[in-house]
């Protein structure tokens, strides 16, 4: 592979990550359930925390929001 090809390579994958991390910022700001998301997150954090509980925090947040909001 040549220089040329390389430094082809090298922007295509800078702009694929570029476009992947542009998308999902999008995404977050347009979803509409976002602020219930979030209020969600730090409910279930203060709980663990008073439930003196360091596990991850996606397990509670499936339990409080449903399987299907963890997808969205």
């Amino acid at each position: 592979m040549n220089e040329e090809g390389k430094f082809l390579l090298f922007r295509v994958v800078l702009a694929t990550a570029f476009t992947c991390i542009a998308v999902k910022w999008m995404v977050g700001q347009l979803d509409p359930t976002r602020d219930k998301k979030q209020k969600a997150k730090q409910q279930a954090k203060a709980l663990m925390n008073k439930l003196k509980i360091k596990s991850n925090v996606q397990v509670l947040i499936i339990l409080l929001t449903g399987p299907m909001k963890l997808f969205t």
